[in-house]
């Protein structure tokens, strides 16, 4: 998982390292997943699971998908 992590960062846009920073930065402290709502948690795993199952789409085809939305 933390080379797939690490793969996306590499490839992502500026917006998107600065967004992952800014989660970094935010109160480390603080417990986000355990006031994340259930149905949220379950999202997330089932993410994962697909993740680990080799269940994907890549980084360049979801770009190439919403690139209208990547225009800045």
């Amino acid at each position: 998982m933390r080379q797939k992590v690490k793969r996306y960062i590499d490839n992502a846009d500026e917006s998107i390292i600065k967004m992952i920073y800014a989660m970094m930065e935010a109160d480390v402290d603080s417990d986000w997943w355990g006031n994340m709502p259930d149905n949220i948690k379950e999202d997330v795993a089932a993410a994962l699971q697909e993740s680990e199952s080799g269940i994907l789409t890549s980084h360049e085809t979801i770009q190439k998908r919403y690139q209208k939305w990547l225009v800045k």
